[in-house]
């Protein structure tokens, strides 16, 4: 670095004293010092899996403060492509986004102990997790349904039977289920059409 950005990050407060440390050592030093008193048992546990089977074994050897996004980028993209731990493919973008959030979290971590001017992970943009959509079933199709199960249109599947009085199989009685269990299905009933005005 030029005299003139040295005396520049030391009037804003961003200089940091050059080191030699490495972006593996950092990530074990944050798991130790910081994640092992912030998080849960289980979340300790896989940090340190992801941290020990995939990020320092491709970046671990890096200097911390000549880390790049480019580097960062091609991890991301070289898990997509083939980051299984079998050799069978790549990563999931869910799971290359995980990577991010604890690589992003370790980096903030060294920025905090001064031990690097900026986090790198920031710069960088993960993989969009694809958003996954539901079918529904519109009303109509709800409907008919609901009348297929009553003995209305497209009966013969199965016979409706009355949920608010079952019969007993030991005693013959007949006995009422608590309400508050039918309530839902009583509501959706009370709300189905008549199967004749259906089209």
């Amino acid at each position: 670095r030029s005299l003139r950005e040295i005396l520049l990050s030391l009037e804003n407060g961003s200089w940091v004293k050059p080191n030699k440390i490495t972006l593996g050592e950092l990530l074990v030093q944050w798991l130790r010092d910081y994640a092992s008193m912030n998080t849960t048992d289980r979340t300790q546990e896989s940090y340190t899996s992801i941290v020990e089977c995939h990020i320092i074994p491709s970046l671990g050897k890096v200097p911390l403060n000549e880390l790049q996004a480019q580097q960062i980028q091609s991890y991301y993209a070289g898990k997509l492509a083939s980051g299984r731990a079998d050799g069978k493919g790549g990563l999931s973008a869910r799971s290359v986004v995980y990577h991010h959030r604890i690589l992003s979290k370790a980096l903030d971590y060294g920025v905090r102990m001064g031990l690097v001017v900026r986090n790198m992970a920031k710069v960088v943009k993960p993989p969009r997790v694809a958003r996954v959509t539901m079918n529904t079933l519109s009303s109509e199709e709800v409907c008919r349904q609901n009348v297929g199960t009553r003995g209305g249109i497209g009966a013969g599947t199965r016979q409706y039977q009355d949920p608010t009085s079952v019969k007993s199989g030991r005693s013959g009685r007949t006995r009422t289920p608590d309400r508050r269990f039918w309530r839902p299905l009583l509501y959706q009933l009370s709300y189905t059409p008549n199967p004749n005005n259906l089209p």
